[in-house]
């Protein structure tokens, strides 16, 4: 299926997942379990292959939630999780997931910051940054930090499709390429 095709459908079920979280004052609920039934999928190759292959039928798929979920899940992301499954949807099930997050996260105005660097930030740099990014967006801030020691030095602040390099890797290439081009030498 084309990707096309998968991102509408995901976004399709995800929303009808999220109006009716909602109108059921369950959002928090659907969006923890969404996570938990994600998280248990991915971890599982053999449960990802199970609910990706067409040889094993709708039956079959519906009794293994059953037993992996339906006591773990509250009662509406089960009937959602056996309604995407009895459709031929469960292989979109981390697309509809991570739609179903993105609306979350713009329903809560919560943005989520991925920040990389070379050492492990400080509380204070962390509040900081997370006070600054709050400010300019006017969202709650979920920072999230990683070391990446090819930075060199500095760190990387990115969220939604903006990045923010104040690493040294960065400042060396610019570095580099202004080397490469001569400014001093004659063009004939």
């Amino acid at each position: 299926m084309s990707t096309l095709k998968s991102l509408r459908v995901s976004a399709r079920y995800a929303t009808a997942l999220f109006e009716i979280a909602v109108e059921s004052n369950q959002l928090e609920v659907v969006k923890n379990d969404m996570k938990f039934v994600v998280d248990l999928v991915q971890a599982s190759r053999d449960l990802l292959l199970v609910f990706r292959s067409p040889l094993v039928n709708v039956d079959k798929k519906v009794r293994i939630l059953e037993t992996l979920f339906k006591t773990n899940v509250c009662e509406l992301t089960f009937s959602f999780l056996k309604l995407v499954t009895r459709k031929g949807r469960i292989i979109h099930l981390d697309a509809i997931s991570d739609s179903f997050l993105k609306m979350y996260l713009e329903f809560n105005k919560i943005k989520m910051v991925y920040v990389d660097s070379t050492a492990p930030l400080d509380q204070n740099v962390q509040d900081v940054i997370s006070q600054k990014l709050a400010e300019h967006t006017k969202y709650k801030i979920d920072l999230k930090t990683k070391i990446d020691e090819t930075l060199i030095g500095g760190f990387r602040v990115r969220y939604d499709d903006f990045l923010y390099d104040l690493s040294l890797k960065k400042k060396f290439i610019k570095l580099r390429k202004e080397f490469e081009s001569n400014i001093y030498k004659r063009k004939i």
